[in-house]
């Protein structure tokens, strides 16, 4: 008979308040530095694009609101970071009827463009649900199927991933975003 040692540091587990220590110097630390600074670059280089291909049009350039956008965006993106991906894991029912909310909010009340209604006009800028769903969707069904992680080896459990995700694919197809409706397909098969 042998004893079995377990060390904690073999397979990454801390102490609980070596977890609660770690905070946000830790967590600059699990970064993806190298997917931050491609980031960054794609969103630079899509801002010089953007003032490149808009400089000569009537209104002038669109940079500085692109800007703004980007700024907002990496705002939303750090908050979201902040956030521990275990509460995602329990709020996923929430965001889900929050995201159907909205898609059936553009379908009912969203502005018509082109015989499409994809957007939202809040006044100062216009948005597309649908984007902001892509990554919901993903957290949604991520959340779901960690839920069910012990019976995933069980048909119903698949199906019902399948069947929570083909309402929202449903309400971006009608609008009609056809592309957009297969990202969401395609994250659904990934996920």
């Amino acid at each position: 008979m042998g004893i079995e040692v377990v060390d904690p540091r073999a397979r990454g587990l801390r102490p609980r308040r070596e977890v609660q220590a770690v905070g946000v110097a830790g967590m600059a630390r699990r970064l993806d530095w190298l997917l931050m600074g491609a980031l960054v670059a794609v969103t630079a280089y899509g801002l010089w694009a953007i003032d490149g291909i808009t400089r000569h049009d009537a209104g002038g350039s669109a940079l500085s609101h692109q800007v703004v956008y980007a700024a907002g965006g990496a705002i939303v993106f750090t908050v979201a970071l902040l956030v521990d991906p275990d509460r995602y894991r329990q709020l996923w029912r929430p965001i889900y009827f929050a995201t159907l909310g909205i898609m059936v909010l553009v379908l009912a009340a969203g502005a018509a463009t082109r015989g499409s209604k994809r957007w939202i006009d809040v006044g100062f800028f216009k948005f597309q649900p649908s984007e902001f769903g892509k990554v919901l969707f993903v957290l949604v069904l991520a959340g779901f199927l960690a839920e069910r992680r012990h019976s995933i080896q069980s048909a119903r459990t698949p199906l019902a991933a399948i069947g929570l995700g083909l309402l929202p694919i449903l309400l971006v197809f009608v609008q009609p975003d056809i592309g957009t409706a297969l990202v969401y397909t395609a994250a659904m098969a990934a996920v």
